[in-house]
């Protein structure tokens, strides 16, 4: 979430943020934005290309996608590297796909 005149949640991994004038607002945009995601690259055949072009990877078990490592995200978006250096609470929540969507 970051801190700034307005809470915001972003999920790096995949380029999705949702935003409000409250962290609730916040918080229900994101979910908005995350099912909207999965529901056009559901209906459209882009969501696996979508998630190998974020680094994501099929698990060993070929069962679900995982998402790549914070850090190499970081490493190579500058923006995220940007924002990283402000205020901002943290709040881990893990994401998969499943491999057979």
């Amino acid at each position: 979430i970051a801190l700034s005149c307005r809470p915001w949640f972003a999920y790096p991994a995949l380029d999705l943020c949702g935003y409000g004038s409250t962290v609730e607002e916040a918080k229900q945009s994101f979910k908005v934005v995350v099912s909207e995601y999965l529901r056009y690259g559901l209906e459209n055949n882009t969501l696996e290309d979508d998630l190998h072009s974020h680094g994501w990877k099929p698990s060993s078990e070929m069962q679900e996608f995982e998402s790549p490592d914070i850090l190499s995200i970081v490493k190579r978006n500058k923006q995220l590297q940007s924002v990283m250096r402000k205020d901002y609470r943290k709040i881990s929540k893990r994401m998969s796909v499943p491999v057979t969507c």
